[in-house]
């Protein structure tokens, strides 16, 4: 699973924003001084030719130049390598590395944050001064800064840094004071903004204190002290940081926000806190807008989000597979676990709550222990004003919906302020999120509850996008085997996901699909100018021509470059309208006639423009797959092979359908198994077989010219070679080969068309028979007769026989008696044994197939034990095989049937009135 990551610093907006920040003074002297790790310069150093090997070394003489008024501000140039050391960054100097991946700021042994923004004593504002571009790591926290507290083991920040674009990561608090504050970053003061980075396994875990007090770990990724500060965190990828302590809060994130603080499309996932907040807690003043907030855990509330007396504003969020762990109920309380998904809470209730407002966002697949309520949402005096938000498989678990708790019930959000309980519908999600609750072994994960999962599920570790197989399951200790091993040994607390069986793809995906309830249902009172991927906000999702923000952090885009109907984020082809997603399996329909050589037919697949054959050679010895291109980008249905094989071997041969998508599968073999793609695959050129400029590759109908590809149906086949133009048939199906689709003829004029049809050169048939009416009676007389009534659809009869043994407990157990039956009556001339009877079943038979035998009693229906055979019989020799005959026994090859009710007229007992079950009380030969 890799996480969604926006990048927040594509958008032209936000860098002039951040450029007017760092530049305060036009006009002013700026210098540039220069620092590279392999540099030997001891002094005269900063140019380009002779830079500083250290950053804090040219820092100071920044420091130095502005301070003496040499300089307004300087940039501190940092080539890519591994800086040992820790920084002290002033007011007006900017240290800008050469990106995250190749420049790494090592802050290991020192006891210190890596990085510290402070005035320092030179009395300057404490503003205008950032980092840019390194990995920071190895920082430890400052020890006795605030407090009682160690604080800010990758950052600590005092003023209005700006922070962008670094990886902030594995950054651990150690001293022996009890509160451990802001593992990745620490706001002592300030208005700070955050925005671009990754912030990640950064961790703050305190010993226990003993005695009467208690431990406090908080904000593992980022932590805000002071009311008086605004911090802006935005665009950041936040994710697998801890707060983990005798009192663990904020996972990811822990905000005592000041007005103006806002978190604003961030992606958040992984984290957690052993008590609340495993994503993030809020106190004070925040808005919390257009995030991804997911696979975050917590142990009693408010696993995604943590509001204390929050003026808080939630909007425009996908809060998804937050799971909350506690089992046990405290003294006084109702349950272990509220609010998975969102927990508010307030010390005072109304009126003198603090206002939280919650709208435009999906809360799904949200889980508390099974001792737990309001999965989604729950709130305590708090009674947040909840609207416009979209609920889905939120559980208490293992399997209990549970969406809303504390303060409303479900009946009181769900249905009323726009609150939806419907699917998501969300591109590609797992079966559910979970979270580890103890160490396992590197084959072995340690849950809370196993009954969720299944044997065969494909399991996801900690987002690392490797699919593992569930083995076996011990219900007694909550243990899940798994298949192939991590790389170590599993960890307490790590982000699972359940892909069901057979899952390949675990590239985990939030993106709005055009069916999702959640396209334009949100509400334009709360915006945000641009979602998660810097789309636009609102769009009219839905075509209804108003533009309406959806729910969540993702807007349903309505750009769709090729107008396929498929928005660009999720086509493969985003510049050919002909294909959006990989070619289909041509799978059975490939069909070879041999002569001299070899001609090879298939039928049409859709998403498939051209066709890669291929050929292989079966020997005298074992066989494996050895099959070679034999051609490339085919623009028909059809290829010649004139080679013939070798004495005692044979060739095989697949085919696979080929796009500007790439190559499609080359099918299954006999046991299910994927056939082996070979490599190299065929190479399509780039050809323009039709001449009307547009590549074979990219053009629904290669062979014709088509320049402006126009599709009125949207099946891939543009209209000049589509067979049903204003019919969706992607596959071109046309059994009767006359140059018109299934999906748009009737060829039997039954009134169902060809591609619905089971039977489509037969008029009076369409689908399977029905069960056969009900009153199959066995006559009594020398030599029993079973009969039964006519059934729709059946010109053809089995007759099944099974036995009922007195003290033998009853099953199932007929078997063909009678196959092929063209009237509705069969004798048995067999007695059953002393003791046994015998029971009957009848099925109707014609072109499609058998229908069913019936139902048991509690609706399931009858095993079928075996099918009759079918032989192919023409009773009446009027041409026409009985399985197709409307008339089996009168010869009517014209198949004439006025009442259209599957009786040909000749044998029909009321040929002017539909009567399908030919009933006749008197037995006069009329129908009733």
């Amino acid at each position: 699973m890799r996480a969604p990551f926006c990048e927040i610093l594509r958008s032209g907006v936000l860098g002039l924003f951040l450029a007017l920040l760092i530049r305060t003074t036009p006009g002013a002297t700026e210098i540039t001084l220069y620092v590279d790790a392999r540099s030997t310069c001891t002094s005269g150093c900063g140019s380009s030719t002779s830079p500083y090997p250290t950053v804090q070394g040219a820092i100071n003489q920044a420091n130095a130049l502005i301070s003496a008024g040499s300089a307004s501000s300087a940039t501190v140039q940092v080539a890519a390598g591994v800086y040992r050391e820790h920084l002290f960054i002033f007011p007006d100097v900017h240290v800008s590395g050469a990106g995250a991946a190749s420049t790494t700021l090592d802050a290991t042994g020192f006891g210190r944050s890596a990085v510290i923004f402070a005035q320092g004593l030179t009395g300057r504002p404490r503003r205008n001064f950032s980092i840019d571009g390194f990995t920071v790591t190895g920082g430890s926290g400052e020890v006795g800064a605030v407090l009682d507290s160690v604080t800010g083991g990758g950052m600590y920040i005092y003023g209005d840094a700006v922070v962008t674009n670094n990886a902030i990561v594995g950054n651990v608090l150690s001293g022996r004071l009890t509160d451990w504050l802001g593992a990745g970053i620490f706001v002592a003061y300030g208005h700070p903004i955050i925005a671009g980075n990754e912030i990640a396994g950064n961790i703050s875990t305190p010993p226990k204190a003993g005695g009467a007090g208690a431990t406090h770990g908080a904000g593992g990724g980022i932590l805000s002290l002071d009311s008086g500060s605004s911090p802006q965190i935005v665009g950041n990828r936040i994710h697998d940081n801890l707060a983990q302590a005798e009192i663990g809060r904020g996972g990811g994130l822990w905000l005592r926000g000041g007005a103006g603080t806002v978190v604003s499309r961030n992606v958040i996932y992984g984290n957690r806190a052993s008590a609340s907040g495993g994503g993030i807690e809020i106190y004070g003043v925040t808005r919390l807008e257009g995030s991804l907030i997911y696979g975050n855990s917590a142990g009693t509330s408010g696993a995604g989000v943590d509001l204390l007396n929050g003026t808080a504003v939630v909007t425009l969020d996908t809060i998804a597979g937050n799971s909350l762990t506690e089992t046990t109920i405290p003294s006084g309380s109702l349950y272990s676990t509220t609010g998975a998904g969102l927990y508010s809470e307030n010390t005072f209730p109304p009126p003198d709550n603090t206002p939280v407002r919650v709208t435009n966002t999906l809360f799904v697949g949200n889980s508390v222990s099974s001792t737990g309520a309001g999965a989604a949402l729950f709130s305590l005096q708090s009674y947040p004003v909840i609207s416009n938000n979209l609920f889905d498989a939120n559980v208490q678990r293992p399997a209990t919906a549970s969406d809303i708790g504390g303060d409303y019930n479900p009946a009181q959000v769900i249905g009323s302020s726009g609150n939806l309980a419907l699917p998501a519908v969300l591109a590609r999600q797992p079966r559910f999120y979970d979270v580890t609750v103890l160490a396992g072994s590197a084959t072995s994960l340690m849950v809370q509850d196993v009954t969720r999962y299944h044997v065969g599920d494909v399991l996801e570790y900690a987002a690392d996008g490797i699919g593992r197989v569930l083995t076996a399951i011990d219900l007694a200790s909550n243990l899940l085997t798994i298949s192939p091993a991590l790389a170590s040994t599993s960890a307490a607390y790590t982000l699972l996901a359940d892909w069901g069986p057979s899952a390949t793809d675990l590239d985990v995906d939030f993106h709005l699909l055009a069916t999702s309830a959640a396209v334009d249902t949100g509400t334009n009172t709360d915006l945000e100018p641009v979602d998660l991927d810097g789309v636009t906000r609102p769009q009219d999702g839905n075509g209804d021509g108003a533009a309406v923000v959806d729910m969540g952090a993702y807007e349903l885009p309505t750009p769709d470059q090729d107008g396929d109907g498929v928005i660009d984020s999720l086509d493969c082809a985003p510049r050919a309208g002909s294909v959006w997603q990989m070619p289909e399996p041509v799978g059975d329909t490939l069909r070879l006639s041999a002569g001299q050589g070899t001609s090879l037919g298939w039928a049409m697949v859709a998403q498939a423009n051209v066709y890669d054959v291929y050929r292989g050679v079966i020997g005298p010895g074992g066989f494996t797959y050895n099959h070679v291109c034999l051609e490339a980008g085919s623009i028909d249905t059809f290829t010649q092979d004139p080679s013939l094989p070798a004495v005692g071997q044979v060739f095989y041969y697949l085919v696979a359908g080929a796009s500007r998508c790439g190559e499609g599968p080359l099918g299954s073999d006999s046991a299910g198994h994927a056939i082996p793609a070979v490599q190299p695959q065929c190479v399509v050129v780039e050809t323009d077989s039709d001449g009307d400029g547009v590549l074979d590759l990219d053009d629904g109908c290669a062979a014709i010219p088509t320049p402006s590809q126009v599709d009125g149906d949207r099946d891939g086949r543009p209209n000049a070679c589509d067979d049903c133009p204003t019919a969706f048939n992607p596959r071109q199906t046309d059994f009767n080969g006359d140059g018109i689709g299934d999906a748009c003829e009737d060829s039997d004029g039954d009134g169902v068309l060809d591609d619905s049809d089971c039977a489509p050169g037969v008029r009076h048939q369409h689908s399977l028979p029905p069960e056969v009416p009900p009153g199959l009676l066995m006559l009594v007389g020398a030599e029993g007769r079973a009969v039964w009534p006519f059934a729709e659809q059946a010109p053809v009869y089995n007759l099944y026989r099974g036995a009922i043994v007195a003290g033998v407990p009853w099953s199932y157990n007929h078997t063909c008696r009678t196959p092929a039956l063209t009237v509705t009556e069969a004798s048995d001339p067999a007695a059953p044994p002393p003791g046994t009877a015998f029971y009957y079943l009848a099925s109707g038979t014609n072109t499609c197939g058998e229908g069913p035998l019936g139902q048991q009693p509690g609706g399931a229906a009858t095993p079928t034990n075996g099918s009759c055979p079918s032989p192919f019989s023409d009773s009446d020799r009027d041409g026409i095989l009985d399985v197709s005959d409307d008339c089996p026994l009168a010869i009517n090859p014209g198949q004439e049937d006025r009442d259209g009710d599957s009786r040909g007229d000749p044998c029909d007992n009321c040929p002017a009135v539909w009567n399908p079950d030919q009933a006749d009380t008197n037995g006069d030969r009329t129908g009733a």
